[in-house]
């Protein structure tokens, strides 16, 4: 678990639990819940991955040297003690902007 509170942008590494074409295993995923919300036990997350099919509402990022998409169509939320490995924080760029832009359409919050 990350001795701070998770910021949104802060990317980490996450094992996670998923069946048929849901996300399974280590991948790393960015925190898109609000500051506020993570004093919780929990944390909502996007995963990121450099397999993914691109689409008009994954974001991508350079990360690690690789392209790597974000899926907002498996957010999620995991216990914090799943989140290892802070990788840094992307909340003030282009890529972060995308993706809570994606996340408004997905969810029809706009």
């Amino acid at each position: 678990m990350p001795a701070e509170i998770p910021r949104p942008g802060d990317i980490y590494r996450v094992s996670l639990e998923g069946t048929g074409h849901i996300l399974r295993g280590p991948h790393y995923a960015v925190v898109v819940s609000d500051e506020p919300f993570n004093y919780l036990s929990t944390v909502v997350i996007v995963p990121l991955s450099t397999g993914a099919r691109p689409a008009t509402f994954r974001p991508e990022l350079t990360f690690h040297g690789k392209v790597t998409r974000a899926l907002p169509d498996q957010i999620r939320a995991v216990d914090k003690r799943r989140l290892k490995d802070f990788q840094g924080n992307v909340a003030s760029t282009s890529f972060f902007m995308a993706l809570q832009a994606s996340l408004q359409d997905l969810l029809a919050l706009n």
